[in-house]
């Protein structure tokens, strides 16, 4: 199962906990952004080195921290062109300078080698929008259009069944 959102999914490690109510029957991924978009997350990618490097997140055998896959294609076909010409020009600056594998090279060079030992295979990719997207029309109109001209297309590539996250929408400004 691929996960792709944002604190929606993330604040209690869904993907973590899903792989232990399964007894370990699953395999996860993910690639998250916090309080952000489905068009942010495709455009720059994940976002987490502030929020999972935890205990919880360190990978066996190593010190580096599961962040999870860099970019949506990178989860999705374990390569991401894009960033590999990112991270080699040392790519630094905002907003994707939070991005684990810009952040971090180590990171990135441990994501290749996994990917080149296991190619990414998806039954289903699980994906959230911003909770507030869907009550502006604007930015429901932008997500909308995003999911139609990048996502669709990406999905049948993986061939990955979508299920969508539907998260309450709330109003707090």
């Amino acid at each position: 199962v691929a996960f792709i959102g944002n604190s929606m999914q993330y604040y209690n490690d869904l993907p973590r906990l899903m792989v232990e109510m399964s007894g370990g029957d699953i395999t996860q991924n993910s690639c998250y952004r916090p309080g952000t978009s489905l068009k942010t997350i495709v455009t720059h990618g994940n976002g987490m080195p502030n929020y999972w490097n935890t205990s919880a997140a360190l990978i066996n055998g190593t010190d580096l921290y599961d962040f999870g896959a860099c970019t949506v294609k990178q989860l999705l076909f374990g390569k991401d062109n894009h960033l590999e010409k990112l991270a080699r020009k040392k790519f630094k600056q905002n907003p994707v300078a939070d991005n684990p594998c810009l952040a971090f090279p180590e990171y990135l060079d441990y994501l290749n080698k996994y990917y080149a030992e296991h190619d990414p295979k998806w039954d289903f990719l699980v994906l959230s929008d911003n909770s507030r997207s869907t009550f502006r029309m604007t930015s429901r109109e932008e997500g909308l259009h995003t999911l139609r001209t990048t996502y669709v297309p990406l999905f049948e590539r993986s061939g990955a069944i979508p299920v969508f996250l539907d998260t309450h929408a709330y109003f707090d400004y």
